[in-house]
């Protein structure tokens, strides 16, 4: 019998490998803001946290079309992100959250929008 924990794992992990790549795409960043979050919540950041987060947006950065100009545009600002995760400075963490914060809630009303039309 599963224990408690691994079937929450279990289902965590199967509820992101049938999700949509759209909700896949949400559910990085909500992963990306809770990891810079995470490494605020401490007297000092966590450089463990940051480089997860970093590594979401590097990943994002990969994926995106360089001829599309709207591409380009979520590069730069992922690219400004990942660069302010690489200061010391929590006020630049601070800064990047609130840019992908708003990302993130920008593209969960593009999918609520979507899922009621």
């Amino acid at each position: 019998m599963t224990s408690g924990p691994d079937v929450a794992k279990l289902y965590k992990r199967t509820n992101i490998s049938t999700a949509t790549h759209a909700k896949g795409i949400s559910l990085l960043h909500h992963r990306c803001v809770q990891l810079i979050q995470l490494s605020l919540e401490g007297p000092l950041p966590s450089r463990k946290y940051l480089n997860s987060a970093q590594n979401i947006l590097a990943q994002f950065e990969r994926s995106l079309d360089k001829n599309n100009d709207l591409a380009q545009s979520f590069f730069h600002i992922y690219d400004y992100c990942y660069c302010q995760l690489e200061s010391d400075n929590p006020h630049f963490h601070r800064l990047a959250l609130a840019k992908l914060i708003k990302v993130r809630d920008a593209f969960d009303r593009v999918l609520k929008r979507n899922r009621e039309n």
